[in-house]
């Protein structure tokens, strides 16, 4: 797509940034004064360009100028010739850039701007703002660098095809404001537009093939039809026939949802090989981990060497591969982190280990040393975190990153990582293929990188996934945790507070919480379910009383679960508090909510409440320490000021934090992890040989899927309070939601 720029020199300095934001959204753009042409005089270019462009945006201030008026009937004049020729029209938009803006200038038999889309004056609105309506009108997702600008757009599947299903049903309501609808009709439109602006899909995506854009043609599978093959050494080979339907429930009330319109390629062996090109003299592969590490990243990476190196036993062009293991995440491909040995190497033959080894790479020939880990913790080839990536100004870190892998040879980037680490696979894809766009004739179809992401998070919150590697092994060490301490502040009465995993989401708190025994946590705290300091105090009180009558204790007890973001609504009673009275005998009326909080966690606070509480990367420790003293200490201030009724002694009430994270996350991976994590290895290396790429591997349902990243990135997931999980976990904390969010 590409659109003429129609407008008068007056308003250049606003068009100019416009244009420039429509470009980054992927929108190509003629803009006169950044393309004129030296050798063509202004009205020969501007009629091939008005002719040629299939869409044009008219932005009008006062009066046409007599040059827009003569490019706006060239457009027109060549749009009605398509539409005799059969063919699709023109697509014009007016944008208004003055508050008496002279629709009425346009000239009289071309476009309209009574039935035309329409961007109507607002002195609020930037030149961002603008551009994403335009670009919406032409339906192009306004992201940046491939990322929607609102990083969490949707917090579960079934409202992405649920927003798909509406633009499918309003498509030819969409993009006309004038048209006039019932309440709401327009309240659903209104809300569709708002999510398109912000980056949301238009239509269901297909996950990209490197077939797109290199020359050449694959070889055949070498383990197609090798006798023994099918179903023990590799595998049934997939098609693109072999699909799977991302909605297994079907709404057929209205007779409208097509429960196979949604679907994405199923996982598997190809029977044909992008990868190595046919008479490559090499083929070389990296492997990152991104983030926190979780239970089951070793497998994971030995699935990936494993792999590929049992396609190399047939290969018969003889390229063997060589498996980089970049050590240090993300960072390995910047500059600073170049600084000593990037990468070691994970497999190669002994040609290769020996011309690494007088480069000072630490590996070993003939051998896979990934295995001997496969079962460990931990990450055989460490991490880090890069939020950095993500933001849209990253664009210049990640040209150095395509630059350095373009300069390491790499043809396929394994990104082991979660929603953040996704994100900023694709934003690599999107800028390495961009440079890519740019090369000239032979030179743009020598290289093309292939990027697969394996999900890998402790919060289980990535996007069409359906249970991370490493999120069971962690639930089942919360729960043991929460045992423990249950035996410790009911044996030696206190207050107890465990704050688990959750950067946007309680999948880890309520996970443990439903499978520790029934009385062992009186509360779980989830950032998807708002509470008050004082809500939670007056359902402790409760619960902690009937305890310690039970127990014929005189000191109440109780244990509480949450998660790292679970942040009270009335916070600001604990922020910006005046300093303490003087005089110790002074009563201090706000004692009861000072918690100590310190000025980077204050801060931390105020940003988490001005972000609306959108997490972008990962938790600061400030926000994880005051969310945590907010909910201990704060909580014991209340409790404490409880009259001591029923000869329970509230004021001496005690309190114990516990923090277990890094102990989950370092724990070995079960059985069934490292099982899992073998099969996603193994699976993204057949579908990253057979020309798959930007994608995630998957399990959805009971099969594993390729996801497109782009689907990935659109949100985080998150319970659905209202389905039965939660509400079983509520049921057994004896927790109401409408109780626990009580402000006097």
């Amino acid at each position: 797509m590409k659109a003429f720029l129609c407008h008068n020199s007056n308003d250049q300095a606003f068009v100019d940034q416009v244009d420039k934001w429509l470009r980054r959204f992927g929108l190509g753009t003629f803009n006169y004064t950044r393309e004129q042409c030296a050798s063509k005089e202004w009205p020969v270019q501007m009629r091939e360009e008005a002719r040629q462009c299939p869409a044009m945006v008219i932005f009008v201030g006062g009066k046409l100028s007599d040059p827009q008026k003569q490019e706006i009937t060239t457009a027109w004049n060549e749009s009605e010739v398509r539409v005799n020729a059969g063919k699709s029209r023109k697509q014009f938009v007016f944008v208004a850039v003055a508050a008496k803006a002279d629709f009425k200038s346009v000239p009289h038999g071309t476009a309209d701007p009574k039935f035309l889309p329409r961007i109507d004056y607002d002195s609020g609105s930037s030149s961002e703002q603008v551009a994403r309506k335009i670009a919406f009108y032409f339906h192009v997702p306004t992201v940046v660098n491939g990322l929607p600008s609102n990083p969490r757009l949707f917090n579960y599947e079934k409202m992405i095809l649920r927003h798909l299903e509406n633009v499918e049903k309003h498509k030819g309501d969409l993009y006309l404001d004038h048209q006039k609808q019932d309440a709401k009709t327009s309240l659903l439109l209104e809300e569709l537009r708002r999510l398109s602006l912000a980056g949301a899909p238009l239509e269901w995506p297909q996950v990209r093939e490197i077939k797109e854009f290199m020359n050449g043609a694959p070889v055949p599978n070498p383990w197609v039809g090798v006798e023994g093959s099918t179903g023990f050494d590799f595998g049934v080979v997939r098609t693109e026939n072999h699909r799977v339907r991302m909605s297994a429930t079907v709404d057929g009330s209205d007779g409208s949802h097509d429960a196979g319109k949604y679907t994405l390629p199923e996982a598997g062996p190809r029977g044909k090989l992008w990868f190595p090109p046919k008479n490559a003299k090499g083929f070389k592969v990296g492997v990152l981990v991104s983030g926190g590490i979780a239970p089951g990243i070793n497998a994971v990476i030995d699935g990936i060497v494993q792999r590929h190196w049992l396609y190399h036993t047939r290969n018969e062009n003889g390229a063997c591969p060589v498996i980089y293991g970049y050590q240090n995440g993300f960072s390995s491909l910047l500059g600073p982190g170049r600084a000593n040995q990037p990468y070691r190497l994970l497999a190669a033959c002994k040609k290769h280990k020996d011309e690494y080894t007088s480069q000072g790479v630490h590996g070993r020939s003939n051998s896979i040393i990934t295995s001997e880990y496969a079962n460990e913790g931990g990450s055989i080839i460490g991490t880090s975190r890069v939020d950095e990536l993500t933001s849209p100004d990253s664009v210049e870190f990640l040209e150095d990153m395509a630059r350095t892998l373009l300069n390491d040879e790499i043809d396929v980037l394994y990104v082991i990582g979660g929603d953040g680490s996704m994100r900023a696979a694709h934003a690599l894809w999107t800028v390495a293929l961009e440079r890519m766009e740019k090369q000239e004739g032979k030179q743009r179809k020598q290289k093309i990188l292939s990027i697969v992401g394996v999900p890998k998070t402790m919060d289980n919150d990535i996007l069409w996934v359906w249970q991370s590697f490493g999120f069971m092994s962690a639930v089942e060490k919360a729960r043991e945790v929460i045992e423990s301490l249950y035996t410790e502040v009911s044996a030696n009465p206190r207050l107890g507070v465990v704050q688990l995993f959750g950067s946007v989401s309680g999948f880890v708190v309520s996970h443990a919480v439903l499978a520790s025994s029934t009385g062992h946590c009186e509360l779980a705290l989830i950032p998807e379910v708002p509470f008050s300091i004082e809500g939670v105090a007056e359902h402790m009180r409760k619960k902690m009383a009937a305890n310690a009558n039970a127990k014929g204790h005189d000191m109440p007890f109780g244990l509480i679960v949450m998660a790292e973001t679970a942040i009270p609504t009335d916070v600001d009673k604990y922020l910006d508090l005046p300093d303490k009275p003087a005089s110790k005998d002074e009563p201090d009326p706000h004692a009861v909510y000072r918690v100590e909080l310190t000025d980077e966690e204050e801060k931390a606070l105020k940003d988490y409440l001005k972000n609306k509480n959108i997490i972008s990367g990962q938790t600061s420790d400030s926000l994880r320490r005051a969310g945590l003293k907010l909910m201990s200490t704060g909580l014991a201030n209340l409790l404490k000021s409880t009259p001591d009724t029923n000869g329970l002694q509230w004021q001496n009430l005690r309190c114990l934090t516990n923090e277990p994270r890094h102990l989950l996350r370092s724990a070995a991976p079960s059985c069934s992890d490292i099982i899992n994590c073998q099969r996603l290895g193994t699976l993204a290396v057949d579908n990253a040989m057979g020309g798959y790429t930007d994608f995630m591997i998957s399990q959805w349902l009971t099969e594993f899927v390729l996801v497109p990243l782009s689907l990935v990135v659109l949100g985080r997931k998150q319970i659905y309070t209202p389905g039965i999980f939660w509400k079983s976990v509520i049921a057994k904390t004896g927790q109401h939601e409408s109780d626990i969010n009580q402000v006097s």
